[in-house]
């Protein structure tokens, strides 16, 4: 991933590489750009530069004007809410772990 992307005030900028395998936790203050990451690698925003790809698979490709809707994508997106899983952060993720 290394995009771009202006969302109101927050100026999002991120080049990351993450296993292909596992679990890989995002977590950080509120409003510093964890829910538009995810919104971005689900394919519900687009950036205003950059790519994203995961293995050979390219979503995403600005230059090329290439942009793989949300319905292609092999990920799932779930909307934060307080009662989904009311429990630490800890255990949230030893949670997704155990699965």
């Amino acid at each position: 991933m290394d995009i771009t992307a202006q969302i109101g005030a927050l100026d999002l900028q991120v080049e990351e590489r993450w296993p292909a395998q596992g679990i890989t936790a995002l977590f950080g203050p509120s409003g510093h750009g964890k829910t538009s990451i995810l919104r971005h690698i689900a394919g519900f925003a687009k950036p205003a530069r950059g790519r994203i790809s995961f293995g050979d698979d390219v979503w995403v490709d600005m230059a090329e004007r290439r942009f793989i809707p949300p319905y292609k994508r092999p990920v799932g997106f779930v909307h934060q809410g307080g009662m989904l899983l009311p429990k630490t952060l800890y255990k949230n993720l030893s949670y997704a772990e155990a699965r």
